[in-house]
C-alpha cells in the first residue's frame, strides 16, 4: 500500500526545520549570548512573568582545629528575579515550500536576512545593560581602547575577587581596529592563544581576557561620541528564556518548540490563503539582567 505524502504534510515539517537553523544561526552569529549565564527550563511562560533565579553568597572558609567538628554555614540563597519582557519576533511568508524544503541555498539566504535581525536584537539588549555598570568605569569618550584598558579592566575585576575564568571583553568595530593595529596585538611575539583567532577577524585571547567584536556595541552622545566597551565576567550578566506555548493543530497552526545552550524559541506556521503561502512565525520570550555589577567594567572609548 503507498502513502501520498501531500503539501500539508510537507508544511508540517517547516518548523522543525526552521527552528533548528534558528537556533543554530543565534549561536553563531551572537556574541553575548555565549558570554553571559543563561537560564532555561521547559516550563511555558508568557509576557510579563518574573522568574526568580538563584545568587548564592555568604560561603566563608573556617579553620579545622584538632578534634572539633565542622561548623555548618548557612548559604545565602538570595534570588534574582528577572523579567521576562521581551517577546521578539519576525514573521515572513514561504510561498513555494517545495522550494524551500529541497534547496539548502534557499534557507540559508532566509536565515542570513529574517533570522539576523533577530539576532542583532538579542545582542543590542544584552549589551545596553552597559548602563546598570556604573563603578566600575575605565577609558575616556573619543579616543581609542588600548592594551592598557584592558589591563587596568583586570585589575578592577581581581580587586572585586571576580573569577578568573570565563571572562570577556566585547568590543565596537571601531575599537576592534584600533587594537588590530597595535603590534602588542598582531606580532608573531604576542600571538593569541587561539591561533586561528585573527584568521576570524576577533584578537582571541589577551590579558586573562577573550576579546571579541561586536557590532552592536552603544555608542552616547556627540562630540566626543562615547563607546560603551564592556569587560565582564560571566556572572556579572544574566539572559533568562522560558519557552511560549505552542497552538495545538486544531488551530490549523503548525508549531514546534526548541531549546538549545539556554535559548527557547518558537515556530509556528499556517497556511494564508489572502498571501497564497505558508506563514511562519519565529518568536522567542526572554529577559535580560545585570546580577552582580561588580563583575563588570566598562571601556568607554
Amino acid at each position: 500500500m503507498s502513502t501520498t505524502i501531500g503539501k500539508t504534510d510537507v508544511a508540517n515539517g517547516v518548523p522543525i526545520i526552521v527552528a533548528a537553523k534558528t537556533l543554530e544561526y543565534l549561536k553563531a552569529n551572537t556574541v553575548m549570548t555565549q558570554l553571559v549565564r543563561r537560564d532555561f527550563d521547559n516550563d511555558v511562560a508568557q509576557y510579563g512573568d518574573t522568574v526568580r533565579i538563584n545568587k548564592i553568597t555568604g560561603l566563608i572558609v573556617g579553620d579545622k582545629g584538632e578534634d572539633s567538628q565542622f561548623s555548618t554555614q548557612s548559604i545565602a540563597d538570595s534570588k534574582v528575579e528577572v523579567t521576562l519582557n521581551k517577546h521578539k519576533y519576525i514573521s515572513f511568508l514561504i510561498d513555494d515550500i517545495a522550494k524551500f524544503l529541497a534547496k539548502p541555498n534557499y534557507q540559508a539566504d532566509l536565515m542570513n536576512e529574517g533570522v539576523a535581525v533577530l539576532a542583532e536584537q538579542i545582542e543590542s539588549d544584552l549589551l545596553a545593560l552597559y548602563s546598570n555598570v556604573t563603578t566600575n568605569l575605565i577609558g575616556s569618550a573619543g579616543t581609542d581602547l588600548d592594551a592598557d584598558d584592558i589591563i587596568d579592566a583586570g585589575k578592577k575585576l581581581n580587586d572585586s575577587k571576580a573569577p578568573l575564568a570565563n571572562r570577556a571583553v566585547v568590543i565596537s568595530t571601531k575599537d576592534h581596529a584600533a587594537l588590530l593595529k597595535l603590534e602588542k596585538f598582531t606580532s608573531s611575539n604576542w600571538i593569541s592563544d587561539n591561533q586561528s583567532a585573527l584568521k576570524d577577524a576577533s584578537i582571541g585571547r589577551k590579558y586573562g581576557f577573550d576579546i571579541f567584536m561586536s557590532q552592536g556595541v552603544k555608542t552616547t552622545g556627540t562630540s566626543p561620541v562615547s563607546t560603551k566597551n564592556l569587560a565582564f565576567n560571566k556572572g556579572a550578566f544574566v539572559m533568562v528564556s522560558r519557552p511560549l506555548a505552542a497552538p495545538g493543530p486544531q488551530y490549523g497552526v503548525a508549531s514546534k518548540v526548541l531549546s538549545a545552550d539556554g535559548i527557547g524559541l518558537r515556530v509556528m506556521t499556517s497556511y494564508s490563503h489572502k498571501d497564497g503561502g505558508y506563514l511562519t512565525t519565529i518568536d522567542l520570550l526572554y529577559g535580560v539582567k545585570t546580577i552582580r555589577e561588580a563583575l563588570a567594567c566598562q571601556l568607554i572609548s
